[in-house]
């Protein structure tokens, strides 16, 4: 059993004791409810009291039993995900049911284990370029924001969040308008770093990151595009030498446009005991980048 499987087992097991205890709130508070609208009822017989007032006496009282215990457990998740500032200009995070650390930055974000994990690897994440195909140019930020789980770094016509939750590390993009310089897709370019390969999949609609012995550590992937309409549009991911590209067909596109895709590590991307190595023949026809000083045995695009 992987670490991330056995942390998703203990996160499973602590939100399940949180529901008993709602549960024996509840039952404990209508028992209470019973027994003080039967005691009044006996006390004044010729006070009218009705079954339906002892009914609401106990939805009252189930509200007031399981309002906190489900307050609490919101919050406990909430602040399981959310970011602190460690320093000036830096947020971390940790994303336990993945075993992902998280650094945000007005330059980019990294991804790591979380101390502890073995082997050690990273991924470094910068918004580099957007626009037009053919007219696409440096961004950079302009202005940062954290709200709890999410980080926001504002590139002026794009807005970059990342949200960390328990599905894995969203990276999504709100594009406000349509770009007017050139022609053809919507394009955004991620600048890569860390010690990690890319291998965008069959579907080119997801990225599988591998360590230099070929094991999956990362994947990125879930990509979707929306516009204001919640109308999909085509999206693909495609690897180019240290850079993730991401392009989107936003013809007839209502702005603002969403992209949306979710950094993740899962049973089925980290190596298991049942896991081989993928070997670097099984990945020729792929685009590679080589991050680092890992070498590659395919670099065809």
């Amino acid at each position: 059993m992987t670490r991330a499987a056995r942390l998703r087992i203990r996160d499973n097991a602590l939100v399940w004791g949180y529901c008993l205890g709602i549960a024996l709130c509840w039952i404990v508070a209508a028992s209470v409810s019973r027994s003080v609208a039967q005691s009044t009822t006996d006390q004044s017989p010729d006070s009218g009291g009705s079954e339906a007032e002892v009914e609401v006496t106990e939805t009252e009282l189930s509200s007031l039993a399981t309002a906190e215990p489900i307050a609490t457990i919101v919050g406990i998740l909430q602040q399981e995900y959310a970011f602190t500032n460690s320093q000036s200009n830096t947020w971390t995070a940790t994303n336990v049911n993945h075993g992902l650390a998280l650094v945000a930055t007005a330059t980019g974000i990294t991804v790591s284990p979380l101390v502890g994990t073995e082997p050690m690897f990273t991924l470094s994440l910068q918004t580099s370029r957007f626009g037009r195909v053919d007219a696409a140019s440096g961004i950079v930020s302009s202005s940062v924001s954290v709200d709890g789980a999410q980080f926001t770094n504002s590139h002026g016509a794009v807005t970059e969040w990342v949200k960390n939750t328990g599905e894995g590390i969203e990276q999504g993009f709100t594009v406000s308008t349509s770009p007017t310089s050139g022609s053809g897709h919507l394009l955004i370019d991620l600048s890569l770093g860390g010690n990690l390969l890319a291998f965008p999949d069959e579907s080119h609609t997801a990225v599988r990151l591998l360590d230099g012995k070929g094991v999956i550590r990362l994947v990125y992937s879930s990509l979707q595009a929306l516009d204001e309409n919640r109308h999909t549009l085509p999206a693909t991911i495609a690897v180019l030498p240290n850079v993730i590209r991401i392009e989107v067909d936003d013809a007839g596109a209502t702005y603002p446009v969403t992209i949306d895709p979710i950094i993740s590590s899962t049973p089925e991307s980290v190596r298991g005991p049942s896991q081989s190595p993928i070997r670097a023949d099984q990945l020729f026809g792929y685009s590679v980048s080589a991050i680092g000083n890992v070498e590659t045995t395919s670099q065809t695009y």
